[in-house]
């Protein structure tokens, strides 16, 4: 096998990544992935609307009235005010639980190794042009595509840090575009450098391996930030399912003062009627 046989993959590669350079357009995906895959906007009001408010009109079909010199007026509209409280906090916890899904599932170094693997894959491309002309392409396209591994997983693994290393910031595309032009340079250096018969001879009979691997790895970054994202879905349904429990107890609170009214109401109504009879 040669790089030239995965041409039409590599190609696919280097065009999907050049477009999440952008960082609005990385943003997007991840966030799409949260509203559109994980379905968290769905959940936050589902969690939501099952909260058993009461319903409006049964509180304004309440009517005041007075037992033993006390009268329910005050009750009453309290309960109506409490009522219109829980419904303005239930709207600002959905909307505050969607602005902390959008910075959660937010990513800061999706641009950066997206930059690499674009690189790699243009480079990839030109490199499977001289591969019949130099005998050192595989020593070379070997030694980055080793490199290359050792960055992203580093990248994966810091690059959503909020503090970032100085000397090497996954959050800046012009870090991204320094290491790989520095790594290409090294890589080139060693290849052309590099004697030993048992180390050339080891590249070679892994060689089919190692374009497997490069036809495969610029497509890594989806998949992993894809799982990280899935991986923050657990924290926020645990916070949705949270936020949500808590707005419930005050609306089965509310109910039952609400159902205390009308029992008053009715046994008023009830003791009206003997007074009547």
């Amino acid at each position: 096998m040669q790089l030239a046989d995965f041409s039409a993959l590599l190609q696919l590669a280097a065009t999907l990544n050049i477009a999440f350079v952008a960082v609005e357009y990385a943003k997007a995906y991840t966030i799409v992935l949260a509203e559109r895959v994980f379905n968290f906007e769905e959940f936050i009001i589902r969690s939501f609307d099952a909260c058993s408010l009461v319903d409006k009109e049964t509180l304004n079909h309440l009517e005041p009235v007075t037992i033993d010199g006390e009268s329910t007026f005050a009750r009453i509209e309290k309960v109506k005010r409490e009522r219109e409280v829980i419904v303005d906090e239930i709207e600002q916890t959905k909307e505050s639980l969607k602005q902390q899904i959008h910075v959660l599932c937010a990513t800061k170094s999706l641009s950066t190794l997206s930059l690499w693997f674009a690189l790699y894959s243009t480079l990839a491309l030109f490199n499977a042009g001289l591969e019949n002309i130099f005998d050192t392409v595989p020593v070379f396209w070997t030694l980055l595509t080793i490199s290359t591994v050792i960055y992203v997983v580093w990248g994966w693994w810091k690059g959503e840090c909020e503090k970032q290393n100085k000397y090497l910031d996954f959050t800046k595309l012009s870090h991204g575009i320094m290491y790989f032009c520095a790594t290409w340079v090294v890589c080139y250096f060693l290849a052309e450098n590099i004697t030993s018969e048992w180390l050339i001879n080891g590249i070679n009979s892994n060689w089919n391996s190692v374009l497997m691997l490069s036809a495969i790895l610029p497509f890594s970054n989806f998949f992993v930030f894809t799982v990280k994202v899935r991986n923050k879905a657990k924290q926020i349904r645990g916070r949705i399912k949270g936020s949500a429990t808590k707005m419930q107890v005050r609306c089965n609170q509310l109910q039952e003062e609400v159902q205390t009214l009308l029992k008053i109401n009715k046994m008023s109504a009830e003791l009206k009627v003997k007074q009547e009879n």
